[in-house]
């Protein structure tokens, strides 16, 4: 069985640094599997390690994405300071 190859042509990127060499990042792509373009867009996180792309991130579609956010922020895996963090940038 061979294994697809995987790319994905970037539309767009946000950031957050957390540190001198590590920033979080979201990037809105479409897949290429096996050099053929799929139509659906799909958002990707993954970090760079100074300034670099690190690959092999999973993808998934944006609402996905939105409904373990929510999840999470119903959690107690988070502190309140982290969800006052979020509930204010929502909230602008």
């Amino acid at each position: 069985m061979i294994k697809p190859t995987m790319k994905y042509k970037l539309h767009d990127r946000i950031s957050q640094n957390v540190d001198n060499a590590y920033d979080i990042v979201f990037d809105k792509c479409t897949a290429i599997v096996n050099g053929v373009p799929q139509k659906d867009e799909q958002l990707l996180m993954r970090y760079t390690k100074n300034g670099k792309t690190i690959n092999n991130a999973p993808a998934f579609n944006e609402i996905d994405m939105m409904k373990i956010i929510v999840k999470l922020y119903n959690s107690t895996l988070i502190s309140a300071e982290a969800k006052a963090v979020l509930r204010k940038g929502i909230n602008k």
